[in-house]
Order: C-alpha cells, then sequence, then structure tokens
C-alpha cells in the first residue's frame, strides 16, 4: 500500500493565497511571496475545481443558511422587512399578499438628525460594501 507523502505546504497557506486572489483580483503570476507559490495555489485550485470541492462548500454552507432561515421562521410567525422610504404605495400591499411578508416602511430624517443607521438595513448595505471591496465580487467594477 502506498504510502501519502507529507505536505510540504500547509493547506492554510493554500486557501490564504487563494482568499487573497478573490480579494484583490490580482493575476496569477502576481501572487506575493508570502504565499506558497502560485504553481501550487493553482494545482491545488484546479484539483478542488475538478473534485467540486468549491461546489460542495457551498452547498453546505446554502444549506446551513436555509436550515437557519427555517428555524427562525418557525420562531417568528409575521416576516417583516425594513424597506426605504421610496418602497412605497403599492408594492407594500402586492408583496404582502404575494409573499406573505409585511415591509415596514422607514422614511428617514437624516436633514434634521444627522445620520443614524438603521440596524437590519445597515447590516445588509454594510455587506454589500464588503462585496464591492473583493474586486471579483464586486457588482460594480
Amino acid at each position: 500500500m502506498p504510502q501519502e507523502r507529507r505536505r510540504k505546504h500547509e493547506l492554510k497557506e493554500i486557501w490564504n493565497g487563494l482568499f487573497y486572489l478573490v480579494r484583490t483580483d490580482c493575476q496569477w503570476c502576481m501572487l506575493p511571496k508570502e504565499y506558497s507559490k502560485r504553481e501550487l495555489v493553482y494545482y491545488y485550485f484546479r484539483k478542488w475545481s475538478d473534485m467540486q470541492e468549491f461546489d460542495l462548500l457551498l452547498s453546505n454552507l446554502r444549506e446551513s443558511v436555509r436550515l437557519m432561515r427555517v428555524l427562525k421562521e418557525l420562531c417568528s410567525s409575521v416576516k417583516t422587512i425594513i424597506a426605504d422610504g421610496g418602497y412605497r404605495g403599492e408594492l407594500t400591499e402586492n408583496t404582502r399578499n404575494t409573499f406573505g411578508y409585511v415591509l415596514q416602511v422607514v422614511i428617514s430624517s437624516y436633514s434634521k438628525h444627522g445620520f443614524k443607521p438603521i440596524k437590519k438595513r445597515w447590516v445588509i448595505e454594510r455587506t454589500f460594501a464588503w462585496f464591492d471591496y473583493n474586486q471579483r465580487l464586486c457588482r460594480n467594477y
């Protein structure tokens, strides 16, 4: 039975190199020397892609998020969405009738009191800002 050879580089170093590529959107040849060699990082990227490991990770993450949503929905009977002042009128009624969600329209008073983030909406906006910071995930690049 053949013995597996010992790794010279930790898988954490490989993951860090992949995360660096996603975050900066640099070319493979521009991977800094503090990470593993670009050939090695690319080798594992291709190997994991061919084995569909990324799809498996995404699937597991998706399932855990769905499970958390189901558990959260079981705990709450009314589904409320906080919306900006632009979502008023007929849209709120259609959303309630079609999907069962209640739109809670929040109209800002920035001019009177200055900027104060709205808790749940701020989380969503912050998440989109993180996506924009990672150029390969950016929708406006």
